[in-house]
């Protein structure tokens, strides 16, 4: 017999800089689980400066059927004692880890958490959902693409899932679900309160030799400019928000498509400040006074190098 539907928790590890962001990946998983009417729950120990003990109080008390933790490298022992913590909190729970470190390396992650039941590689919201919908109705979670899972002794990593290909059908991010005034950034991002991130689009085509992208690979995929503008406005209109930073690899990469963007934001009057990240190769003189036109004020790009030979030796493109 089906089981009612799962309560799903998301949490984000502590981590002791000052600057808590909002984990927008997560957000976009609880979003999707919500659009098809699943429970979830978030825990974010970074916004929250929340100690273990108190953070196994807070994972007992969700009662949740499944735990996924959000795990970066750096902050990679952070994110082990709060999958040992999930395990004391929930002894039966399906504990998960997703992220860039178990996509990069998810049978070593495995082996070194034995807390963890399974890793999610790649992207995660089709994922997560395929594995709530498989735990409601009691089905084996050995059949879903994107996932490593143990069974037995031996660990099994499945074939990666397709990337989403249009992005536009993704709900927003989950946003209410957390603590928005916990939230800072470092300078010298957020000049002007309140300030928000926003991803508007996935992957990199280049192949710099220092990058990891485990997580949505070179794959580049972009939310339409209409969509990108309706984020803001309703970021505008809902949080009040003042500065956004476009939290992309590469903004400006379809020089088209940004051009576009500071169109409609022209076009609808709106007043908000903004940052991207880019490269030096993907701007020109005419895209750049449409920007400043469009409320940008800070540029953050990639120069990683003056040194000709260091640039050569990492592959980046550039002189």
């Amino acid at each position: 017999m089906p089981k009612t539907n799962p309560k799903t928790l998301l949490i984000a590890p502590k981590c002791d800089f000052k600057t808590p962001m909002m984990p927008l990946g997560l957000a976009y998983i609880a979003s999707f689980l919500q659009k098809y009417g699943f429970e979830v729950l978030i825990i974010d120990a970074w916004a929250e400066n929340l100690s273990f003990e108190y953070l196994e109080k807070r994972i007992k008390e969700s009662e949740a059927d499944i735990v996924g933790v959000y795990m970066l490298s750096p902050r990679y022992k952070e994110a082990k004692l709060t999958i040992e913590t999930c395990r004391k909190a929930l002894p039966k729970a399906l504990i998960i880890a997703g992220g860039p470190h178990p996509s990069a390396m998810p049978e070593q992650t495995l082996k070194d958490i034995k807390e963890l039941d399974m890793c999610v590689v790649g992207e995660g919201e089709i994922t997560m959902k395929e594995i709530a919908e498989a735990f409601k109705n009691n089905f084996g979670f050995f059949n879903i693409k994107g996932v490593a899972i143990r069974k037995d002794k031996d660990i099994i990593i499945n074939p990666r899932r397709d990337f989403i290909k249009n992005l536009d059908e993704m709900p927003l991010p989950a946003r209410d679900l957390f603590p928005l005034k916990k939230y800072r950034t470092h300078p010298p991002y957020g000049r002007n309160n309140p300030y928000f991130s926003v991803i508007t689009s996935r992957g990199c085509p280049f192949q710099c030799a220092y990058c990891s992208k485990d997580v949505f690979l070179d794959n580049f995929r972009a939310v339409s400019p209409k969509k990108v503008i309706d984020e803001i406005e309703l970021l505008i209109l809902k949080y009040k928000a003042k500065e956004i930073h476009f939290y992309d690899d590469d903004f400006t990469i379809n020089m088209k498509r940004a051009e576009e963007i500071c169109d409609e934001i022209i076009k609808r009057r709106l007043k908000i400040a903004w940052s991207c990240t880019t490269r030096v190769d993907l701007v020109n003189e005419s895209l750049l006074q449409k920007m400043k036109k469009a409320g940008c004020w800070l540029i953050s790009y990639g120069v990683e190098s003056g040194n000709q030979n260091i640039l050569n030796s990492i592959s980046k493109g550039t002189r």
